[in-house]
């Protein structure tokens, strides 16, 4: 069923109302009502108001679906609740003006001005905001969905053509963002607390120091992200992408990294992270504090490590069930009373590692190096070390385990 616009006005109609704007603007009449409150005002809804002058405008609450207002004049304009479904604002200027709670649904917003703008809690599903200025703009709590972001300018180059974004302290906290692309935006600073960027592009994205509190990041695309330094506790990165991602001095307490993919990742301190099933192979160690640990205590169940360089880190008590460290290197690691059962570590260097106490029972350590290595009250029941190097290790006397060599040196008994 197809619908029809509403007819526009005529354009004496239209001439009436702004001259009584005015009026009103110039102070003439004596307690002036809000353009909003003139019977004249119905007739901006689908209006053809391009290019006309609405600077300091009061157009609170107003009804403006499919009005067309490309290369208006609204510097200042209060346009807080208004609706805007379907309007036209392409290249209008609306530097400093008011659209708090606006609903901006559909709208073409194309190359316009909104230097220092307030958009907070506005509505701008699926909007076109292509080419427009965005600097100083307060986003909190708006609705982002499906908003077009190309090229926009937010006043800080990035190494992306042809688009620039927020420089630092941007305000985004509560913005839902799902699918959005912010690919090679530079977000340094920003606030996106309680953001909602499921499914989000953020490749390449500068987010250092920024704020991503409890911000939801399932599944995001985030290989190469620049994350030096953000907040990210109580995020939710389940699944996301974190490839080449910059971690390092990043604060996830809390945050949940179950499944995502952090191949060769850079971070420093994952302490309190949710790791389970985390993807971790050829991660890179960061450079400031704590360069060799997960945190106290890490949970990396059935996370992928295939690889990863561990040598010397602190992984006491780790909880590495089912985890997979083939060909891992674990040289002079700490492992005592880690919980290492079903994981596999075939080909891993394990040597002069301290495993005291720790459960490897079902292991797989086919063809590991555990030369000198510590595993004095380690539980090795079903643990397959077929073809593994245990020159110079040290072994409970009682210590269960098959394909167990003869050059294997058991405490308390000749080898």
């Amino acid at each position: 069923m197809s619908t029809r616009r509403s007819p526009r006005p005529l354009r004496a109609d239209v001439a009436r109302a702004l001259r009584a704007h005015d009026r009103w603007l110039a102070g003439s009449r004596v307690n002036a009502r809000r353009i909003g409150s003139d019977p004249d005002s119905a007739i901006f809804a689908g209006a053809d108001l391009a290019g006309a002058d609405l600077s300091r405008a009061d157009l609170d609450g107003h009804d403006l679906r499919g009005t067309d207002l490309s290369g208006a004049r609204l510097e200042r304009a209060s346009l807080r609740g208004a609706d805007l479904r379907g309007a036209r604002l392409d290249a209008a200027n609306l530097v400093s003006a008011g659209l708090g709670g606006a609903n901006l649904d559909g709208a073409s917003v194309r190359d316009a001005i909104l230097e220092d703008a307030s958009l907070l809690g506005a509505c701008l599903r699926d909007t076109d905001l292509s080419g427009s200025r965005l600097c100083g703009a307060a986003l909190d709590g708006a609705d982002m969905c499906g908003t077009n972001l190309a090229s926009t300018d937010w006043g800080a180059p990035t190494g992306r053509p042809g688009i620039r974004a927020p420089g630092g302290a941007h305000r985004l906290s509560g913005a839902a963002l799902r699918g959005a692309d912010l690919a090679g935006f530079a977000l340094a600073g920003a606030d996106l607390t309680d953001a909602d960027l499921t499914g989000a592009d953020l490749r390449w994205t500068d987010l250092r120091g920024a704020c991503l509190f409890r911000a939801r990041l399932v599944g995001a695309l985030m290989d190469g992200a620049g994350l030096r330094s953000a907040d990210l506790a109580g995020a939710d990165l389940r699944s996301a992408d974190l490839t080449q991602a910059d971690l390092t001095a990043a604060d996830v307490t809390g945050a949940i990294l179950a499944g995502a993919d952090m191949r060769a990742v850079a971070f420093d301190d994952l302490t309190g992270a949710l790791l389970e099933r985390a993807q971790l192979s050829g991660f890179n160690r960061g450079d400031t504090h704590a360069p060799n640990s997960f945190g106290a205590h890490p949970d990396l169940r059935g996370a992928v490590l295939r690889g990863a360089n561990l040598a010397a880190f602190d992984l006491r008590g780790a909880d590495l069930r089912a985890a997979d460290l083939t060909r891992a290197v674990l040289r002079g690691a700490d492992l005592s009373a880690a919980r290492l059962e079903g994981a596999v570590l075939a080909g891993a260097d394990l040597s002069r590692t301290r495993l005291a106490g720790a459960r490897l029972s079902g292991a797989r350590m086919l063809a590991a190096v555990l030369r000198e290595a510590d595993l004095i009250g380690a539980d090795l029941r079903g643990c397959d070390m077929t073809g593994a190097d245990h020159t110079g290790a040290r072994l409970d006397a009682n210590a269960g385990g098959q394909g167990r060599p003869p050059l294997l040196r058991v405490v308390g008994q000749a080898a």
